[in-house]
């Protein structure tokens, strides 16, 4: 009698290869083993327009009694057909994920994603799926200042299904872009304690896959090959990336194993570098901003080095800033590495008294120039993004602009005496208006807001 987890027939790279195969699904132990590609005939069935699996029956997620593999594929499919519908829905809404993502957060292979959805039910693959369902609920936007039903559900349903995967022990680059962009989602909505739990397993993922290894092609098995390196460093670098903001809204020490190295490594700014687009820059934006967290969380009280090593970050966010600010397309603040920076600096400046040797008083005096002058331009900046706008204008904005439009607040209620020549009422009223329009696609500006109102900053 055929198992529930298995296929009624062998795979079609087994039949092909005239090999034994034991018909598990998703993948059979020797795909499985061997890292190929699985698939099976039989499990769909043509329609007019294309190849969908054979439905027999309402499955339910969390029964246990019925819990197969196969049951996770047909959940994926109704889900898919509940909250999207079609494949060309389907590609509309990746259109908008990547008009959106991917000049800040390009983890995925645009071409090759929608080159995979052209045959999305032939592709038998759980994760892609799953992948597909993660850019959809990326693309939400609040309601009346809360998610939708129906987004919370699609939420708890992909997080349920990665920890589904996870528990049977399969691991992908594809799940790993899932497991980044649900601590995106998170981060965006104000679950930052859930994301900052959800990155830890993201780390360890990517660890498993072993994509931090200098020697890239070696170390992934073929099932990866497709892969473009590029596209596995972008994973990489997106993981530490998502790691540190988790850190950053939730004032918690980074888990990810380089945060112990602040020098940034030159072989990996080369490889980075030689890429030659936008993450290259994000990935410089992320090693200081790395550094001004160490400050931050260093115990120890050794103001000289303090002194010295953030005189550095000043010297290297200046020159980092002109440059950014020269090639930057759109508003500095929608551009992940400006705001990156903006972030450090707000950390740095908040913090003043803990890594600064005050002995050295015209030092001092300059670094704190310095960082009035980041404070003064990043209110200018904060103008533009409170304007009125439609909502359709607002694609743009990023989840990583919200912290240090917060920061700032803080620094401005507490401790503005440090800022001169500068409305402190009128600015802190820029930054509300920035949250607002923030919130109305990210909830965290929502949430920072309530707290700069009730004075808990």
């Amino acid at each position: 009698m055929q198992s529930p987890d298995q296929a009624p027939e062998v795979c079609v790279r087994c039949r092909n290869q005239k090999r034994k195969c034991d018909k598990l699904l998703p993948i059979c132990s020797l795909c499985k083993r061997l890292g190929h590609p699985c698939h099976y005939k039989s499990l769909m069935v043509l329609g007019k327009s294309s190849a969908e699996p054979i439905t027999t029956r309402s499955v339910t997620l969390f029964d246990a009694d019925v819990l197969t593999l196969q049951d996770i594929f047909e959940a994926i499919y109704a889900r898919f057909k509940t909250a999207i519908g079609s494949e060309s829905e389907a590609g509309r809404v990746a259109s908008i994920y990547f008009r959106d993502f991917d000049s800040c957060f390009p983890i995925i292979d645009s071409a090759q994603f929608f080159e995979q959805l052209s045959s999305f039910w032939y592709l038998h693959q759980v994760e892609f799926r799953l992948l597909v369902l993660s850019i959809y609920l990326m693309t939400a936007i609040p309601e009346e200042g809360e998610l939708s039903r129906k987004a919370q559900s699609l939420y708890i349903f992909i997080k349920s299904l990665i920890g589904t995967l996870d528990g049977i022990g399969i691991n992908s680059v594809e799940l790993i872009q899932c497991r980044l962009l649900m601590t995106m989602f998170e981060l965006g909505h104000g679950m930052c304690r859930s994301a900052y739990i959800s990155v830890g397993a993201t780390v360890r993922g990517a660890a498993a896959l072993k994509l931090h290894d200098e020697q890239l092609e070696t170390s992934l098995d073929s099932s990866h090959v497709l892969k473009s390196r590029e596209t596995i460093a972008r994973v990489k670098w997106a993981a530490q990336l998502m790691d540190l903001l988790a850190s950053v809204h939730t004032n918690s020490p980074s888990a990810f194993a380089m945060i112990a190295n602040t020098e940034v490594d030159d072989m990996e700014a080369r490889q980075m570098m030689s890429f030659g687009n936008q993450f290259a820059a994000v990935f410089r934006s992320l090693k200081i901003l790395v550094l001004a967290m160490s400050h931050v969380h260093d115990s120890t009280a050794r103001h000289a080095y303090n002194s010295a090593r953030v005189m550095e970050l000043q010297q290297v966010l200046n020159a980092l800033n002109d440059v950014l600010t020269q090639e930057a397309e759109t508003s500095q603040l929608n551009n992940v590495s400006m705001a990156l920076c903006y972030s450090a600096s707000m950390i740095l400046l908040q913090n003043w008294h803990h890594i600064w040797n005050h002995e050295d008083e015209a030092s001092e005096k300059n670094s704190l120039l310095f960082l009035e002058r980041s404070m003064k331009e990043f209110i200018h900046q904060c103008r533009q993004l409170a304007k009125d706008a439609p909502l359709n204008e607002l694609h743009g904005v990023l989840i990583f602009t919200a912290f240090p439009i917060y920061k700032a607040a803080s620094i401005l209620n507490y401790d503005s005496r440090r800022i001169k020549n500068l409305d402190r009422l009128q600015s802190i009223g820029t930054m509300k208006r920035a949250l607002k329009n923030i919130s109305r696609k990210w909830l965290i500006g929502k949430q920072y807001l309530e707290k700069i109102e009730e004075g808990n900053t």
